[in-house]
């Protein structure tokens, strides 16, 4: 299972430059290079099937059920540190905006380990909270010397 935009940004997109090749494209190529044809027509295969619609993706989380998602969060967070916790996860929700999933669970769990550890409330925006690039180093398929 696949999370559309993942996918959208690995196996669709290419890097910075406009002759860049992406992973559906560079992969298979590199395959045949390191293991025989083989090898790039099983990758040319995996690819061609993981963008069909035979591939199940994972649908955008509609917001009532990231609040529920969260709230189960708050109570883990509080089973595991012992503590009576408490979060406005519907405000927290609203502050951090339309983000990835996983922007929201770490603005839930920091602002649960802040009010644990320093009795502080935390209200987070989503600039706060900027996530890694899913993009791969330009050389990481480059030779070794």
């Amino acid at each position: 299972m696949v999370a559309s935009s993942l996918r959208n940004d690995v196996w669709f997109s290419g890097t910075i430059t406009l002759t860049a090749k992406n992973d559906r494209v560079q992969i298979p190529e590199l395959a045949v290079d390191k293991f025989e044809a083989e090898a790039g027509a099983v990758m040319r295969s995996f690819f061609e099937q993981a963008v069909s619609s035979h591939c199940p993706t994972i649908k955008p989380l509609k917001t009532a059920n990231l609040v529920t998602l969260l709230e189960h969060l708050v109570i883990l967070h509080g089973t595991a540190r012992a503590w009576d916790s408490r979060l406005d996860v519907s405000n927290l929700v609203r502050s951090v905006g339309s983000q990835p999933i996983r922007t929201h669970v770490r603005a839930t769990l920091e602002a649960l380990d802040m009010a644990y550890l320093y009795q502080e409330d935390v209200r987070f925006r989503s600039i706060e909270l900027v996530e890694s690039s899913v993009r791969e180093d330009a050389d990481f398929f480059a030779e070794d010397p």
